[in-house]
């Protein structure tokens, strides 16, 4: 359980730390002293970059969590098979 809460804590402060840098990237860029366009492509580029990056992370995230599912219905199936969980406190699956 204690890993699962990690898990979730150290997703919440990459996206965080995702979204701050594109946000910094971004302000950055607007600042700097370049022609519109160039600073529109740059901005257009990172945005980009991001979002597949965010994708990536999201399709990793969701790969580890199918995981983590089949894992617990197979203790779940063996535990039933096995005859180790009373009956009263087997889990409704």
């Amino acid at each position: 359980m204690a890993e699962q809460e990690n898990g979730a804590s150290v997703s919440s402060v990459f996206l965080a730390f995702i979204a701050g840098a594109a946000a910094g990237a971004g302000l950055a860029l607007l600042l700097a002293p370049k022609a519109g366009d160039e600073v529109r492509q740059q901005i257009k580029e990172l945005a980009e970059d991001a979002l597949d990056r965010t994708k990536e992370y999201a399709r990793t995230m969701q790969d580890k969590a199918r995981e983590v599912l089949e894992k617990g219905k197979e203790a779940i199936s063996c535990c039933k098979d096995s005859g180790s969980i009373p009956d009263g406190d087997k889990p409704a699956v």
